[in-house]
């Protein structure tokens, strides 16, 4: 599976970053080996030694992710069709898919599209905000709030954040996170530090989990910071020019 860089807005979600381990990785997770060599720490987390956690030789079946991609009504019919033609139909029993719209009109569409291509009713979710809305800073705060009562509701270890034109490896994933320690603070990417006429925006001095395309948070990272979003979206409205780059 391939995460990219993670979007720079989510440090300031994660206000309690010294109380949780936050992680970066910049090898691809689809390569039949071990994910990364090495996982870079916070300022106060040292760094830890991936070789117990290579991908190779555990199944991952005893933990639960759940997968969260956003969506629009104008693009699902495309990007869902994409989805569940490769990497959403290979199913596996430990991986919960779940799409997120914004306020549609009719949801009855949506659920048309939805059984087109083979996504249930139950996995479509409609959130109270702009259904176009970019940067989706209130859809994004909004669908990981919704995935944190889901996360509680169906048991979930994991949360996995991706784009609508993200792909990913469902039994790599499983693999890996099962390998993992559960009940655990934590937060994944792929390090970076932004565009470089953006560093230094936000606090951001060093290299930082990073997005777009894709996350993963545990479920009790999701749990401890999911309060805050509110304050996360006050932030974003204050921020000025940073809002434009900081919900990727």
């Amino acid at each position: 599976m391939k995460i990219h860089h993670l979007f720079m807005a989510v440090v300031v979600c994660f206000g309690y970053l010294g109380m949780m381990n936050v992680w970066s990785f910049g090898h691809h997770w689809d390569h039949g080996g071990p994910p990364v060599q090495r996982l870079t720490g916070s300022s106060d987390t040292p760094p830890l030694d991936l070789a117990p956690y290579t991908v190779q030789g555990g199944s991952g079946a005893d933990r639960r992710v759940l997968v969260v991609i956003p969506v629009c009504l104008a693009y699902f019919p495309n990007r869902s069709a994409s989805i569940m033609e490769t990497w959403g139909r290979h199913a596996n029993p430990a991986v919960s898919l779940h799409f997120f719209f914004g306020s549609v009109p009719d949801r009855r569409e949506a659920y048309a599209m939805g059984a087109k291509v083979g996504v249930a009713a139950a996995n479509l979710h409609f959130l109270p905000v702009d259904d176009n809305e970019y940067p989706p800073v209130r859809k994004n705060t909004a669908m990981l709030t919704r995935a944190s009562a889901l996360a509680a509701e169906l048991k979930i270890d994991w949360i996995l954040k991706a784009d609508d034109d993200t792909y990913v490896s469902l039994d790599t994933l499983v693999r890996f996170v099962g390998r993992l320690p559960l009940n655990t603070p934590m937060f994944l990417g792929q390090k970076g530090t932004g565009r470089p006429k953006d560093r230094g925006k936000m606090g951001i001095t060093k290299p930082f989990c990073m997005g777009g395309p894709g996350y993963l948070l545990s479920a009790a990272a999701l749990a401890m910071v999911a309060p805050n979003f509110g304050m996360c979206v006050k932030d974003a409205d204050e921020s000025g020019d940073a809002r434009e780059f900081i919900w990727h």
